[in-house]
């Protein structure tokens, strides 16, 4: 059966052409959850972290590539028309204080809030046009949820880290800018400005000691 885009959305399905946006966004997303996973690694001292995060950097690179081929396959080009928001979350991590306060970034906020999203849009595509998207966001979704499972016991049982007082104020405030850039960029509104930016930089630059 196939419907027309205005069809699809009468009926409360996503239209392919918003379907197609948040993929190439989530590629972007992995993109750099693997580039920071693998910039991370060699400062890590827990040895079954550095192979856990090994495995999820793998992981992150093939979800990447998937998601990079889908769009393709969907008639639209992967570095087009990205959100300028996306790239800030990148910059933010980077101002993380420590490298266990960076993993909790990635485990307990971003991978999360990537798999919510995912989640609700696997709720809203058309199975009939979209069942490729369908089977590649569920396993997507599937790896992700693994890892931040694994990642969390592993570092409640690492005893290779110091406490990171300062972590606890700079991850407040990264989790709340995140749930916000996310919103701006899949709703496709424009609000975090370059001066917000600038002013987050700020905000958690106050709460960094030794940047990574």
């Amino acid at each position: 059966m196939y419907m027309t885009q205005t069809k699809l959305k009468a009926s409360g399905f996503i239209s392919h052409t918003d379907s197609t946006y948040q993929l190439k966004h989530y590629f972007h997303l992995e993109k750099m959850l693997m580039q920071h996973i693998a910039a991370i690694i060699p400062a890590v001292p827990d040895w079954q972290i550095k192979q856990a995060l090994g495995l999820h950097q793998w992981q992150d690179s093939i979800h990447a590539n998937e998601l990079r081929i889908r769009t393709k396959e969907l008639r639209d080009r992967p570095d087009k028309s990205i959100h300028e928001a996306l790239s800030y979350i990148g910059v933010y991590l980077a101002l993380s204080p420590g490298v266990k306060t960076i993993l909790k970034a990635i485990y307990e906020s971003l991978k999360p809030r990537l798999i919510n999203l995912c989640t609700e849009q696997l709720k809203s595509v058309f199975p009939v046009h979209d069942a490729p998207t369908l089977l590649l966001l569920k396993h997507i979704c599937d790896e992700e949820q693994e890892g931040i499972h694994s990642m969390s016991m592993l570092l409640t049982n690492s005893l290779e880290f110091e406490p990171e007082e300062t972590g606890k104020a700079y991850l407040a405030i990264f989790d709340q800018v995140v749930q916000d850039i996310l919103y701006d960029v899949f709703h496709q509104s424009h609000e975090w400005t370059p001066q917000k930016h600038q002013q987050t930089i700020q905000q958690l630059t106050e709460h960094t000691t030794d940047k990574l």
